[in-house]
């Protein structure tokens, strides 16, 4: 199925997949409905599943002098969506200049003795899981106003009617339709299964979205230097 397209075509190809409704047909408003519900049902469930949501966004916030803890979330300090799979990267920008910052886990920021520390450089967050904004702690606390960047995972925005246009990279709207089609044949499968296409077609997509982990080593480990850092 290309993209882009519209709910309504992904859920009429859906119902066609497990015969709900035949060639030519069109899901009536209870049927189209329900198809509503299951895609948003889908990309909620995808959402949380790292490999199925393609790329992250890089979201830019102010920060307020002396402040530690911010908000974020669709209501928070920082306005965005939500991270449910937490902040994969940031750095901070000062003076036009980008310096990174280590991300750690909520644990390791409890375990700083002293969290009131200041200085004019974020050298790590961590980020709390709270609902329905989650936390951004900031270790040391900047003195100074700035900008922070995040990098969030991006999370798969619901659709708010049938007729909503959608774009998606290849190969989603194909997965899309036989997971939709999963989520409906408890109420209109007639015994067709449809679940080795869906776990077949999702697979591809996290194939895709894999990013081969870059490899690494210490050089004083090695007890050498590589030849292009000799000088001869």
């Amino acid at each position: 199925m290309p993209s882009p397209t519209t709910v309504i075509a992904v859920i009429t190809k859906a119902m066609l997949h497990i015969g709900a409704i035949a060639s030519g047909e069109v899901p009536n408003a209870n049927e189209a409905q329900d198809g509503l519900d299951a895609f948003n049902d889908v990309l909620e469930t995808w959402s949380l599943q790292n490999l199925a949501v393609y790329g992250s966004d890089v979201d830019t916030f102010a920060l307020v002098g002396g402040q530690a803890s911010y908000t974020l979330g669709p209501t928070g300090n920082w306005v965005t969506a939500r991270p449910v799979q937490g902040i994969n990267g940031a750095y901070v920008t000062l003076t036009g200049v980008d310096y990174p910052i280590t991300v750690w886990s909520a644990e390791e920021y409890n375990a700083v003795p002293v969290k009131a520390s200041q200085s004019s450089i974020i050298e790590r967050i961590a980020y709390i899981n709270d609902y329905p904004n989650g936390i951004v702690k900031l270790y040391p606390t900047p003195y100074a106003a700035g900008t922070i960047s995040l990098d969030i995972a991006r999370v798969l925005t619901a659709a708010a009617t049938i007729d909503d246009a959608i774009t998606l990279p290849p190969g989603y709207m194909r997965a899309l339709a036989y997971a939709v089609a999963v989520e409906l044949t408890p109420q209109y499968g007639g015994g067709i299964d449809v679940s080795p296409q869906a776990k077949s077609t999702l697979a591809y997509i996290k194939r895709a979205n894999r990013v081969s982990p870059r490899a690494s080593f210490d050089i004083a480990l090695t007890g050498s230097i590589p030849v292009a850092a000799r000088g001869y």
